[in-house]
């Protein structure tokens, strides 16, 4: 039986994996190069607990980190291209935030965004994203 943790980021992989148009994949390696409907990266982060006893429940916080990748010659193109991206993030998430029943919420922090210049290529932009998943448990390690 998969943990609460696994559960978690199973639907949380379900719900961005149905964005159409980018490319998905969970705790894969980053390409040379990005697909033209972009690339979204979903990486299983950590996690902090607290407990309380009597009986013994744990709480959870983990936070998941999403990288989303455009890749396009033309600036204003990039600049658009992950800026649907990042909306179509949002409005999945926000369409059920406790994922399906698997969390209490899930919610979505910007945490960097950056433009990496490709010898030869055109070059790369970069969202990193934190998807914090509260959920409990009655398992130590979530």
């Amino acid at each position: 039986m998969p943990s609460a943790r696994e559960t978690a980021m199973v639907a949380l992989a379900t719900v961005l994996g149905s964005i159409a148009g980018p490319v998905f994949a969970r705790n894969a390696e980053e390409p040379e190069t990005v697909p033209p409907g972009g690339l979204i990266l979903l990486r299983d982060g950590e996690q902090l607990g607290r407990v309380a006893f009597s009986p013994a429940s744990y709480s959870f916080t983990h936070q998941a980190e999403l990288i989303v990748q455009t890749q396009h010659a033309q600036p204003s193109v990039r600049d658009a291209l992950i800026d649907d991206l990042l909306a179509a993030i949002v409005v999945a998430i926000e369409a059920d935030t406790t994922l399906g029943g698997t969390v209490n919420r899930a919610t979505l922090e910007l945490v960097a965004i950056d433009t990496e210049a490709i010898p030869g290529a055109a070059a790369i932009k970069t969202a990193v994203v934190a998807v914090e998943l509260d959920y409990e448990t009655d398992s130590p390690l979530g």
